[in-house]
Protein backbone atom coordinates (compact mmCIF):
# COMPACT_ATOMS: atom_id res chain seq x y z
CA UNK A 1 0.00 0.00 0.00
CA UNK A 2 1.73 3.59 -1.22
CA UNK A 3 -0.03 6.30 1.30
CA UNK A 4 1.02 9.84 -0.63
CA UNK A 5 -0.07 13.10 -1.45
CA UNK A 6 -0.91 13.53 -4.73
CA UNK A 7 1.90 15.62 -6.08
CA UNK A 8 0.19 18.88 -6.96
CA UNK A 9 1.45 21.05 -9.40
CA UNK A 10 2.72 24.64 -7.79
CA UNK A 11 0.11 26.32 -8.58
CA UNK A 12 -1.82 24.74 -6.16
CA UNK A 13 0.96 25.15 -3.46
CA UNK A 14 2.60 28.47 -4.59
CA UNK A 15 4.36 30.96 -3.38
CA UNK A 16 4.90 31.98 0.59
CA UNK A 17 3.25 29.07 2.81
CA UNK A 18 1.61 26.11 1.15
CA UNK A 19 -0.99 27.83 -0.86
CA UNK A 20 1.03 31.07 -2.00
CA UNK A 21 -0.89 32.75 1.50
CA UNK A 22 1.96 33.53 4.22
CA UNK A 23 0.86 32.52 7.92
CA UNK A 24 1.05 36.13 9.10
CA UNK A 25 2.27 35.39 12.50
CA UNK A 26 5.52 33.41 11.71
CA UNK A 27 8.86 34.99 11.14
CA UNK A 28 9.78 35.69 7.74
CA UNK A 29 12.78 33.36 7.95
CA UNK A 30 11.17 30.65 9.09
CA UNK A 31 8.06 31.19 6.88
CA UNK A 32 10.55 30.79 3.69
CA UNK A 33 12.55 27.83 5.37
CA UNK A 34 9.31 26.05 5.54
CA UNK A 35 8.26 27.20 2.24
CA UNK A 36 11.43 25.70 0.37
CA UNK A 37 11.80 22.51 2.38
CA UNK A 38 7.70 21.50 1.93
CA UNK A 39 8.40 22.62 -1.86
CA UNK A 40 10.97 20.04 -2.12
CA UNK A 41 9.27 17.53 -0.51
CA UNK A 42 6.22 17.93 -2.42
CA UNK A 43 8.92 17.22 -5.22
CA UNK A 44 10.06 14.08 -3.66
CA UNK A 45 12.70 15.04 -1.11
CA UNK A 46 12.02 12.98 1.48
CA UNK A 47 14.07 14.51 3.51
CA UNK A 48 12.65 18.07 2.65
CA UNK A 49 9.51 16.95 3.57
CA UNK A 50 10.62 16.12 7.25
CA UNK A 51 12.06 19.76 7.48
CA UNK A 52 8.86 21.14 6.03
CA UNK A 53 6.87 19.28 8.89
CA UNK A 54 9.05 20.05 11.57
CA UNK A 55 9.36 23.82 11.00
CA UNK A 56 5.80 23.97 10.37
CA UNK A 57 4.79 22.49 13.55
CA UNK A 58 6.86 24.16 15.43
CA UNK A 59 5.52 27.52 13.39
CA UNK A 60 2.12 26.08 14.81
CA UNK A 61 3.33 25.29 18.41
CA UNK A 62 4.62 29.18 18.61
CA UNK A 63 1.17 30.77 17.60
CA UNK A 64 -1.36 28.35 18.29
CA UNK A 65 -4.76 30.73 17.68
CA UNK A 66 -3.65 30.13 13.86
CA UNK A 67 -5.47 27.63 12.56
CA UNK A 68 -3.84 27.76 9.22
CA UNK A 69 -0.31 27.01 10.40
CA UNK A 70 -2.07 24.33 12.21
CA UNK A 71 -3.41 22.91 8.92
CA UNK A 72 0.08 23.29 6.73
CA UNK A 73 1.60 21.23 9.71
CA UNK A 74 -0.87 18.29 9.03
CA UNK A 75 -0.51 18.60 5.72
CA UNK A 76 2.94 18.66 5.98
CA UNK A 77 2.59 15.55 8.08
CA UNK A 78 0.73 13.90 5.38
CA UNK A 79 3.43 14.54 2.69
CA UNK A 80 6.04 12.60 5.29
CA UNK A 81 3.09 9.85 5.35
CA UNK A 82 4.26 9.17 1.76
CA UNK A 83 7.80 8.09 2.55
CA UNK A 84 6.92 6.35 4.94
CA UNK A 85 9.41 3.04 5.70
CA UNK A 86 6.50 0.87 5.83
CA UNK A 87 2.71 0.80 5.17
CA UNK A 88 2.05 0.50 9.25
CA UNK A 89 4.20 3.88 9.47
CA UNK A 90 2.62 5.52 6.76
CA UNK A 91 -1.05 5.04 7.77
CA UNK A 92 0.20 6.06 11.43
CA UNK A 93 2.24 9.46 10.11
CA UNK A 94 -0.46 10.19 7.61
CA UNK A 95 -3.29 9.69 10.03
CA UNK A 96 -1.50 11.95 12.58
CA UNK A 97 -1.38 14.89 9.72
CA UNK A 98 -4.89 14.26 8.95
CA UNK A 99 -5.64 14.76 12.70
CA UNK A 100 -3.75 18.28 12.97
CA UNK A 101 -5.55 19.42 10.10
CA UNK A 102 -9.11 18.06 11.29
CA UNK A 103 -8.26 20.39 14.66
CA UNK A 104 -7.26 23.26 12.63
CA UNK A 105 -10.92 23.08 10.71
CA UNK A 106 -12.22 22.81 14.27
CA UNK A 107 -10.76 25.61 15.70
CA UNK A 108 -12.39 28.04 12.88
CA UNK A 109 -14.67 30.22 14.67
CA UNK A 110 -16.10 34.28 13.49
CA UNK A 111 -12.85 35.84 14.66
CA UNK A 112 -11.23 34.02 11.40
CA UNK A 113 -13.39 35.26 8.97
CA UNK A 114 -11.99 39.18 8.50
CA UNK A 115 -8.97 39.88 6.21
CA UNK A 116 -5.90 38.87 7.54
CA UNK A 117 -2.78 40.77 6.73
CA UNK A 118 -2.16 39.29 3.58
CA UNK A 119 -5.76 39.69 2.23
CA UNK A 120 -7.25 36.21 2.91
CA UNK A 121 -9.08 35.64 6.13
CA UNK A 122 -8.24 32.44 7.84
CA UNK A 123 -11.27 31.10 7.58
CA UNK A 124 -10.73 30.07 3.90
CA UNK A 125 -6.73 29.86 3.99
CA UNK A 126 -7.36 27.19 5.98
CA UNK A 127 -10.42 25.39 4.36
CA UNK A 128 -7.88 25.70 0.63
CA UNK A 129 -5.30 23.74 2.93
CA UNK A 130 -7.74 21.31 4.66
CA UNK A 131 -9.88 20.46 1.75
CA UNK A 132 -6.33 19.83 -0.63
CA UNK A 133 -4.81 17.39 1.77
CA UNK A 134 -8.17 16.05 1.95
CA UNK A 135 -8.36 14.97 -1.58
CA UNK A 136 -4.48 14.48 -1.67
CA UNK A 137 -4.29 11.45 0.02
CA UNK A 138 -5.29 8.04 -1.05
CA UNK A 139 -9.60 7.81 -1.04
CA UNK A 140 -9.50 4.12 -0.55
CA UNK A 141 -7.71 4.57 2.39
CA UNK A 142 -8.93 7.28 4.23
CA UNK A 143 -12.24 8.11 2.85
CA UNK A 144 -12.08 11.53 3.40
CA UNK A 145 -13.56 13.25 -0.16
CA UNK A 146 -16.71 13.76 1.94
CA UNK A 147 -14.66 15.88 4.25
CA UNK A 148 -13.47 18.13 1.56
CA UNK A 149 -16.50 18.69 0.19
CA UNK A 150 -18.50 20.44 2.60
CA UNK A 151 -15.07 22.74 2.95
CA UNK A 152 -14.76 23.34 -0.69
CA UNK A 153 -18.64 24.25 -0.68
CA UNK A 154 -18.30 26.91 1.96
CA UNK A 155 -15.06 27.93 0.31
CA UNK A 156 -16.66 29.04 -2.61
CA UNK A 157 -19.63 30.67 -0.80
CA UNK A 158 -17.81 32.51 1.44
CA UNK A 159 -18.50 36.55 0.44
CA UNK A 160 -13.87 37.15 0.36
CA UNK A 161 -13.61 34.70 -1.84
CA UNK A 162 -14.36 37.06 -4.94
CA UNK A 163 -12.06 39.36 -3.37
CA UNK A 164 -9.05 37.31 -3.93
CA UNK A 165 -6.64 37.02 -7.01
CA UNK A 166 -7.37 35.23 -9.89
CA UNK A 167 -4.39 32.75 -9.06
CA UNK A 168 -6.12 32.30 -5.94
CA UNK A 169 -9.50 31.69 -6.87
CA UNK A 170 -8.07 29.46 -9.62
CA UNK A 171 -6.86 26.81 -6.93
CA UNK A 172 -10.13 26.44 -6.09
CA UNK A 173 -11.64 25.82 -8.98
CA UNK A 174 -8.85 23.46 -9.48
CA UNK A 175 -10.06 21.47 -6.57
CA UNK A 176 -13.66 21.80 -7.90
CA UNK A 177 -12.19 19.68 -11.10
CA UNK A 178 -10.67 17.38 -9.02
CA UNK A 179 -14.11 16.21 -7.00
CA UNK A 180 -15.91 16.60 -10.14
CA UNK A 181 -13.38 14.38 -11.87
CA UNK A 182 -13.21 11.37 -9.47
CA UNK A 183 -17.32 11.80 -9.32
CA UNK A 184 -17.38 11.26 -13.35
CA UNK A 185 -18.90 14.55 -13.58
CA UNK A 186 -17.60 15.53 -16.76
CA UNK A 187 -19.88 18.74 -17.44
CA UNK A 188 -18.97 20.23 -14.15
CA UNK A 189 -15.32 19.07 -14.74
CA UNK A 190 -15.03 21.01 -17.65
CA UNK A 191 -16.95 24.35 -15.87
CA UNK A 192 -14.36 24.00 -13.53
CA UNK A 193 -11.08 23.65 -15.43
CA UNK A 194 -12.19 26.49 -18.12
CA UNK A 195 -12.52 28.62 -14.88
CA UNK A 196 -8.71 27.63 -13.94
CA UNK A 197 -7.77 29.01 -17.08
CA UNK A 198 -9.86 31.75 -17.54
CA UNK A 199 -8.56 33.11 -14.06
CA UNK A 200 -4.60 32.05 -14.36
CA UNK A 201 -4.17 31.55 -17.98
CA UNK A 202 -0.25 31.73 -17.54
CA UNK A 203 -0.22 29.84 -14.42
CA UNK A 204 1.43 26.10 -14.05
CA UNK A 205 -1.82 24.70 -14.16
CA UNK A 206 -3.31 25.62 -17.22
CA UNK A 207 -1.19 23.70 -19.91
CA UNK A 208 -2.90 20.48 -17.95
CA UNK A 209 -6.06 22.28 -17.45
CA UNK A 210 -6.65 23.10 -21.25
CA UNK A 211 -5.08 19.40 -21.91
CA UNK A 212 -7.80 18.42 -19.94
CA UNK A 213 -10.26 20.66 -21.67
CA UNK A 214 -9.58 19.72 -25.14
CA UNK A 215 -10.17 16.00 -24.08
CA UNK A 216 -13.40 16.23 -22.62
CA UNK A 217 -14.91 18.62 -25.50
CA UNK A 218 -14.36 15.97 -28.17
Amino acid sequence: MTIHLRAVPIAVFPLLGLFGLVPVHARADDRADAFRALQAGLAGDSRAAAVAHALYRDLSEAAPADPALLAYAGAAETIVGRDAPSPTDALKVTLAGLARVDRAVAQLGRAHDAPGPNGMPARLETYLVAATTYLGVPEDVFHRRADAKPLLAKALAHPALARMPPSVRAMFAQLEAQVARVEERPADELAALKRVVALDPTGPDAADAQARIDLLSR
